[in-house]
């Protein structure tokens, strides 16, 4: 792995298992997992995350903490591996790779942590209802029902779940969740309020707009949000209700001299 040709789905198993060596915070593997999908694509990225999963020991088939799992940090490698193969399951069109995957659940130890982990990237709002979990997070799979991303929303504020992909997946009801946490003090804290801005900024919708109106009052983020207000002018304007409606009237001053 010393050239510079493309690496084979063979050495990414090898990457793979020696990141799995030690207990990692969840987003460190998730960057692994979707450089490696970025570098060798989908179907070869999964297959060489299914390869370490079935070769995983038996002590990764131990304990059962969905609670903790996604409500401090997703540590144990083995575990995020069968948590975020989901992305990649979202995206390959090989059925074979699908099968693989069911496979290992189905012989996998029942209501252990890494055999619920692999049910939520396999089965969606059903997984969420067996595991029972309390954030967010853990439904990032769930595609088929908005009524259960829905119902975690309400009561969502870990900063994992800081993603419009669930807005996405929950519909308006979760974007004015995330409204609600903008304004909580502290729910988007400083060092993700920029990426925040980005990611929301992407979704067209009124409650984008009462968002960003969020953002604007932080004085640390107003400029960046200002900027997104005079690109997205015409839109804004079609909103200018939820412009008006803020509470903050140095704010609407502000927001209102980028739209002119």
């Amino acid at each position: 792995m010393t050239s510079a040709a493309p690496i084979s789905t063979d050495e990414a198993t090898m990457l793979i298992e020696g990141w799995c060596t030690r207990s990692r915070y969840w987003f460190v593997v998730e960057h692994v997992v979707l450089l490696l999908e970025a570098l060798i694509g989908t179907d070869a990225a999964f297959t060489a995350i299914v390869d370490v999963l079935e070769r995983a020991e038996s002590s990764a088939w131990r304990g059962h903490d969905v609670g903790g799992l996604f409500g401090n940090a997703l540590t144990h490698p083995t575990h995020a591996m069968g948590f975020l193969v989901g992305f990649l399951l979202l995206r390959t069109h090989d059925e074979g790779l699908r099968a693989r995957l069911v496979a290992l659940h189905a012989g996998g130890r029942p209501r252990t942590t890494l055999h619920m982990c692999l049910d939520l990237a396999l089965n969606g709002a059903e997984a969420v209802r067996r595991a029972a979990p309390q954030h967010l997070f853990a439904a990032h799979f769930v595609t088929d029902d908005a009524e259960v991303v829905q119902s975690l929303s309400a009561s969502a504020f870990m900063h994992a779940s800081l993603s419009p992909r669930f807005a996405w997946l929950g519909g308006p009801a979760v974007h004015a969740d995330f409204v609600r946490r903008a304004e909580a003090r502290g729910g988007v804290p400083a060092p993700r309020a920029k990426q925040f801005i980005d990611e929301f900024g992407t979704i067209r919708s009124p409650q984008t707009v009462a968002l960003m109106m969020v953002m604007a009052k932080r004085k640390a983020t107003r400029k960046r949000t200002l900027a997104w207000f005079e690109a997205h002018r015409t839109y804004v304007n079609e909103h200018r209700d939820q412009v008006d409606a803020f509470e903050d009237a140095a704010t609407i001053e502000a927001v209102a001299a980028v739209l002119e």
